[in-house]
């Protein structure tokens, strides 16, 4: 998708000018890293919370931000914490700290590898919002899959396969899963029953929000922070004749 045409996609679910909010600079970051790098406290062993993910383009980034500011209005007093655009992803397992020991993060990274090696690359269309786990007591924002879904429950059920024949941990064994990138997530407080309707039919007029191609897999670090979780590649595992990703995974080894 030519990035001129990003434009025209937002008229879909708004008509109102779009401010881009600001977000902290790749600069802004590594200078806060570097300040708490010299901080006299004692440095205590941080456990590593692992993901395997999709991460999207940057149009769809830019178009999945929009839609954010485009539901701010209706959502103001719903005590929602709203996810960083540097955070939009598709998760496909959470292993949070369970893959301590390095033989296990290999064999995951491995398995991930070869699955991704046999499937070819496939279009994914983000159409819709909802809510986890119900409009009456909502607790995460999404947007879902509409396009593509066959293809992501298919890759998603041998990445599971794989990973449980090798004896690899899942932070959520039991938790349903409904293919989804998350917009936010409210806190301890809901939403009154008037607030939830009005969220709910504003949601209800979205359709369309975003379509890219799915090239590569992604395993990450997650570092807590105090505004929302730092993601940090550390392996790549690219789709079948997928070159772009393999150019890519070359540059993360280079780190």
């Amino acid at each position: 998708m030519a990035l001129k045409s990003m434009s025209s996609p937002l008229r879909l679910f708004t008509s109102k000018a779009i401010k881009p909010r600001r977000t902290a600079t790749a600069t802004t970051v590594q200078r806060k890293r570097h300040l708490s790098s010299q901080s006299s406290e004692p440095t205590t062993h941080v456990v590593p919370r692992l993901f395997a993910a999709i991460f999207p383009p940057v149009f769809t980034l830019d178009h999945s931000e929009a839609l954010q500011q485009h539901l701010h209005a209706d959502f103001v007093s719903a005590i929602l914490r709203w996810k960083p655009r540097s955070n939009f992803q598709i998760t496909l397992r959470f292993f949070g700290g369970l893959l301590k020991d390095e033989k296990h993060l290999a064999v995951a990274n491995q398995i991930m590898t070869e699955v991704a090696a046999r499937i070819d690359p496939f279009e994914v269309e983000l159409y819709g919002v909802d809510v986890f786990p119900r409009w009456s007591k909502p607790r995460i924002l999404w947007v879902g899959v509409n396009k593509g879904k066959k293809e992501l429950n298919y890759l998603m059920s041998e990445l599971e396969k794989e990973w449980d024949k090798a004896g690899i941990p899942d932070d959520e064994p039991k938790r349903p899963h409904k293919t989804h990138l998350t917009l936010g997530r409210w806190s301890d407080i809901t939403p009154d029953t008037f607030a939830a309707d009005q969220m709910r039919n504003t949601c209800a007029g979205v359709n369309w929000v975003s379509s890219f191609r799915v090239k590569e897999l992604l395993m990450m670090n997650s570092t807590l922070e105090p505004e929302a979780p730092v993601y940090s590649p550390i392996y790549l595992a690219p789709l079948r004749d997928s070159a772009e990703p393999l150019r890519r995974r070359a540059r993360y080894a280079q780190k």
